[in-house]
């Protein structure tokens, strides 16, 4: 993934995890990637 965003000129990727998925968080800043925001989402009836 970080090669094709660096190969179409983006600056940043950045991922979506629940935030019950502990283990997944861990797992992309062991890579380095860094908690930056809060996203609140609201399902649309």
């Amino acid at each position: 993934m970080k090669k094709w965003a660096t190969e179409k000129g983006c600056e940043y990727v950045a991922l979506a995890s629940p935030a019950t998925k502990e283990g997944v968080h861990e797992y992309y800043e062991g890579m380095g990637y860094e908690k930056w925001g809060y996203v609140i989402e609201k399902e649309l009836e």
